[in-house]
């Protein structure tokens, strides 16, 4: 005679749920050049989109007439004489763009050195406590 357990046991059974291997992993050096390299080109794109950002604001800012609004606000509260503040003339699209060229380019170089500092910090404290130690699952079929 036939368990009934057996049948629902046997029918669950190809149905089987991946098993899951576990992998223990220690993050204790961290190569200072190649995460200098690294960031190095992420901060490069950062400071690409960044430039491109701020241009698209003028460009928004331009065509609503924000610029021209501000302008007349300035000219409004400080007089028409020599107190007079001209932002269309002062945050012309060359002038702005050089600016954010230039916070791009300060930017590159201050995220890149920390990242190095930041490596050797690391290397420094990993050697003291033995890094950082991380667990992956993985599924298999």
């Amino acid at each position: 005679m036939k368990k009934w357990w057996l049948s629902r046991y046997q029918a669950f059974r190809r149905f089987d749920l991946p098993s899951i291997s576990r992998g223990r992993w220690r993050l204790s050096r961290i190569d200072p050049l190649s995460l200098v390299s690294v960031v190095f080109l992420v901060s490069v794109l950062m400071g690409l989109a960044t430039v491109l950002a701020v241009v698209f604001v003028w460009v928004v800012a331009q065509i609503t007439g924000s610029l021209t609004a501000l302008s007349a606000l300035f000219t409004e509260l400080f007089g028409v004489g020599a107190a007079a503040l001209d932002v269309t003339a002062l945050l012309s699209l060359p002038r702005v763009i050089g600016i954010a060229v230039v916070f791009a380019i300060f930017q590159i170089v201050v995220v890149t050195v920390l990242s190095g500092a930041i490596a050797v910090i690391y290397n420094g404290i990993a050697k003291l406590v033995g890094g950082v130690e991380v667990t992956l699952l993985e599924e298999s079929a």
